[in-house]
């Protein structure tokens, strides 16, 4: 599997508090399981019956959040994983994966409070055949007019919908600790740029008891030809 790192305009567009991001491509068809010791990424046991995609996917997402913990000084640190399959990051830093089928990117940044969270999506555009039965899972009705009024059309506006609130369910699981529905966060904003933008998200009273620090969250996001970034910083 080759792995090449990516420079993306969206990182130098968004980032801040002392966040560092690492992003790459790969290609699943060159993936073989002594990589896994050739880029220095321990082989997990969760890995043991996956397939060779996942494997390539985890340790393409594995090696950016380490080249990430590098660019912030952290050396010979293993990101780990929990019940849930989500990252283990080392004390006093915050961070977030994610990858599609040739894309990884993390982002990690130190953990200035107890209220520090971040996530990080990247998501290729929904296929058109799946376009209603996501829209209806995602967002409602108030929310899809409003992305479409910002003059998005559908695909952007529900793979959009979908990768911003994925960011936010990753940022905010650290401190909420439990599985959530989409519905829990409305779209209550759009701000757009010329390749991107960011949205504001309002959380449900449920989360608002167990997010006290705030009630808003702002997630940016950046528009590629096949697909689209957002990114969750508080």
């Amino acid at each position: 599997m080759i792995v090449k790192e990516i420079v993306s305009q969206f990182a130098s567009n968004t980032l801040g508090n002392g966040c560092v991001i690492f992003r790459c491509n790969f290609d699943v068809a060159q993936y073989s399981d002594t990589q896994f010791f050739y880029y220095n990424v321990p082989f997990h046991n969760s890995l043991i019956n996956a397939v060779p995609k996942r494997r390539a996917e985890f340790l393409a997402g594995r090696y950016c959040a380490q080249q990430a913990l590098l660019k912030l000084g952290i050396h010979n640190t293993f990101v780990g994983v929990g019940k849930n399959r989500n990252p283990i990051w080392p004390t006093d830093i915050v961070g977030s994966i994610s990858h599609d089928k040739d894309n990884a990117i993390a982002i990690v940044k130190p953990e200035t409070s107890q209220n520090s969270i971040i996530g990080v999506d990247i998501e290729r555009w929904i296929g058109k055949d799946e376009l209603q039965d996501m829209r209806k899972m995602i967002i409602n009705e108030e929310e899809y007019w409003l992305l479409m009024k910002a003059g998005l059309d559908t695909t952007q506006a529900i793979t959009l919908g979908f990768s911003a609130k994925e960011s936010f369910f990753k940022a905010a699981y650290k401190i909420v600790n439990e599985y959530f529905g989409f519905e829990e966060a409305q779209i209550t904003a759009i701000h757009r740029s010329a390749h991107g933008g960011f949205l504001k998200l309002n959380i449900s009273d449920s989360l608002k008891t167990k997010l006290p620090s705030r009630t808003e969250f702002k997630v940016s996001f950046f528009f590629e030809s096949e697909r689209v970034l957002t990114i969750c910083n508080h």
